[in-house]
């Protein structure tokens, strides 16, 4: 596998990103939220460099995600570096500037299903 998984939320969301993590990584992904930050890190300088060597970039959305300053600067960073944006809606409605991106629908509180994994998997697949 290359790269990694970078999941951007909301802490408010932050149960169901746990459960999310742990499905990915029980899947086999290797997955980076900023809960893997450790003390003393440069906080920025980390998210985007986490965010420049993903293979693919899952925004959940929420109203609390839309309203967050720095999933927008995420996905801003994730969008310029051509990475594959595969959002989830957790609740509320779905980001307006994502109208063009397919979205899986989760409000239910589910895991993605089975083609949202393989699609993760085939981001993470070295190429050629």
């Amino acid at each position: 596998m290359i790269g990694h998984v970078f999941v951007s939320y909301s802490h408010r969301d932050s149960a169901y990103v746990d459960a999310l993590v742990a499905f990915l990584r029980r899947s086999g992904m290797p997955v980076w939220t900023d809960g893997g930050l450790d003390l003393g890190d440069e906080w920025e300088t980390r998210v985007f460099a986490e965010i420049d060597e993903c293979a693919v970039f899952v925004p959940i959305m929420s109203p609390d995600a839309a309203a967050s300053p720095w999933v927008e600067r995420e996905l801003d960073r994730a969008q310029a570096g051509g990475k594959l944006v595969c959002p989830l809606l957790l609740r509320g409605p779905r980001f307006p500037w994502l109208d063009d991106v397919d979205v899986e629908d989760v409000t239910d509180g589910s895991m993605p299903d089975v083609g949202f994994v393989e699609c993760l998997r085939g981001a993470l697949s070295p190429r050629g």
